[in-house]
C-alpha cells in the first residue's frame, strides 16, 4: 500500500517522509515515553494518505477538506475506504484506527464517526493536524506561518490544542537550528526585560500567557514566572535572537 500511495500520489514519497518526521516529533514531546506510540505514529504516518487512493487522479492533488469537513462526497470516500483497505489485514487494529479516524473533528463533527476530543484516536489527532498542515505546504503558495495561523485559530474545533501547540514548537525548533536561526529557545529563569518572544507561551491546560511579539517587562516577566509555577508551558519558551 505504502509503495502505492509514493507512485500515485504526486510527491507521495516525499510527503509521507515529511508527515512521519513531524508526527513522531510531536508524539515524542507529547508522550516522552510512550513508544507504543512513537512506533504507531511512524506505522500510521507510512499509510496516512491511503484513502487518497479512491480519488480519481484529477482529484488527488487537491486539499480534501473545506473549513473542517470533507468537502464533498468525493473526499468524504477517503476514512470509508481506508477502513475497507485495512479490513484485508490482520494484525494492523491499532494503524486502522488512527488512519480511519484522521478526519474525525475535535468537536465531534468529523467523520466517519463524529467522535470527539479524547475518544479520537491520539495518533489520528496527530496526524490531523500535521496532515492538514502537510496539505497547505503541498500547495508551496503558502508561507508556513500563514498556514500555522490558519491552523490555530480551529484549536478546540477541529484540532487538541495541545497538539497544534507542539507543531509551533516543531517550527519553531526548525527554525532555531538554521545556520543564521533567528529564534532560539530558553529556560523561564532566563526570561528578562527586553527580551522578545517569538512564539506564543501557552500552558498545559491551554491558557495563552503571551503572544508572538511581545517585548517583555520586568512586570510581564514577573507574571509569566508566577503562572508557570503552577500551570507549566507546552514546550519550550522562544525568543528572538
Amino acid at each position: 500500500i505504502y509503495f502505492l500511495e509514493c507512485l500515485k500520489i504526486p510527491s507521495g514519497a516525499e510527503r509521507i517522509n515529511r508527515i512521519s518526521e513531524i508526527a513522531l516529533w510531536i508524539a515524542k514531546e507529547y508522550a516522552p515515553e510512550d513508544t507504543k506510540l512513537h512506533n504507531l505514529i511512524l506505522d500510521a504516518a507510512k499509510l496516512s494518505l491511503v484513502g487518497r487512493l479512491v480519488l480519481p487522479e484529477r482529484n488527488i492533488s487537491e486539499i480534501p477538506t473545506q473549513d473542517g469537513y470533507l468537502k464533498n462526497d468525493r473526499m468524504e470516500k477517503i476514512p470509508i475506504f481506508s477502513k475497507e483497505i485495512f479490513s484485508f489485514f490482520r494484525g494492523y487494529e491499532d494503524v486502522a484506527d488512527a488512519v480511519i479516524h484522521i478526519y474525525e473533528n475535535y468537536d465531534g463533527s468529523g467523520l466517519p464517526d463524529k467522535l470527539e476530543k479524547g475518544n479520537i484516536p491520539l495518533a489520528s489527532r496527530i496526524l490531523r493536524v500535521v496532515i492538514d498542515f502537510d496539505d497547505w505546504y503541498n500547495q508551496k503558495k503558502f508561507e508556513t506561518n500563514k498556514i500555522f495561523q490558519t491552523i490555530e485559530q480551529e484549536m478546540r474545533r477541529i484540532y487538541d490544542f495541545r497538539v497544534v501547540v507542539l507543531l509551533d514548537q516543531y517550527l519553531a525548533y526548525k527554525a532555531s537550528t538554521l545556520k543564521v536561526p533567528s529564534e532560539r529557545p530558553i529556560e523561564a529563569e532566563e526570561l528578562g526585560n527586553g527580551v522578545t518572544l517569538a512564539r506564543n507561551i501557552i500552558t498545559e491546560s491551554g491558557m495563552k500567557i503571551a503572544v508572538a511579539g511581545t517585548l517583555l517587562t520586568a512586570e510581564s516577566v514577573e507574571k509569566i514566572q508566577t503562572i508557570i509555577k503552577t500551570d507549566p508551558v507546552i514546550g519550550k519558551i522562544y525568543i528572538k535572537v
